[in-house]
């Protein structure tokens, strides 16, 4: 396990992580606007896209 965690992982984390922050709050606010049955289809519908991308 020693040597999983480098400077090239952190650095890499931090180029992540804006992306972390927008797809939570864009994920908030789609569910306070959204009723909860709409929001599961599009949540369920993005995973078996990038679900689909992962097989192809």
């Amino acid at each position: 396990m020693a040597g999983l965690v480098t400077w090239e992982t952190g650095v890499r984390f931090l180029w992540g992580a804006p992306a972390i922050i927008i797809g939570t709050v864009v994920g908030i606010a789609l569910y306070r606007r959204l009723n909860k049955q709409l929001f599961r289809r599009l949540v369920l519908a993005m995973l078996a896209v990038s679900g689909l991308t992962l097989v192809i």
